[in-house]
């Protein structure tokens, strides 16, 4: 009697066509394949929203500090009459993570006359439109240029800057700035 060594699926009380075929194998790597790279590309977006928000929660504080200094009634932000952006000095890039803070602009109070007149800010200051000791000052803060991202976010902070020198005590109308 010769006798016929089982092979592994008999021996399991199989018919030998038990488990998976290359196809289905392929198929259900594609498909893990598939699901890792929706959810990789979930992750990356979660970090770039992540960084623009960080971004622009910082440019607002650094806005912001700059501006409580330019408000500040400090010597060297002392209220500077018919002022240019250079008499405003930025903050100190070293002191914060290289963010560029600096002032964009420089806007004066035009007090309006007449009844129909609307009150106004203008870009120049001289004899014709003099300082009334009311300034709107535009500040700009930039985050360090990174090489990963091509797509910088900047804020704006704007500061109103009054002289307390000035016979001009501010008060908010629903028409504007009054004296």
């Amino acid at each position: 009697m010769i006798r016929v060594h089982p092979t592994a699926p008999e021996l399991a009380g199989g018919d030998g066509e038990d488990g998976f075929t290359l196809i289905e194998t392929l198929v259900a790597i594609v498909l893990m394949g598939l699901v890792f790279a929706a959810i990789m590309s979930s992750i990356l977006t979660a970090t770039k929203v992540t960084h623009d928000n960080r971004d622009r929660a910082l440019a607002d504080r650094y806005g912001r500090i700059l501006a409580e200094q330019l408000k500040g009634v400090d010597i060297p932000y002392a209220y500077t009459p018919c002022a240019h952006i250079s008499d405003y000095p930025g903050l100190d890039p070293t002191q914060y993570s290289k963010w560029r803070v600096t002032v964009e602009s420089v806007e004066y109070w035009v007090r309006s006359s007449g009844s129909t007149a609307t009150d106004t800010y203008g870009s120049t200051c001289n004899a014709t439109t003099p300082d009334t000791g009311i300034q709107r000052i535009t500040i700009l803060a930039r985050p360090p240029v990174r090489a990963y991202r091509s797509d910088v976010t900047s804020q704006r902070v704007v500061v109103i800057k009054r002289d307390t020198r000035s016979d001009c005590h501010v008060a908010v109308q629903p028409q504007g700035l009054s004296c």
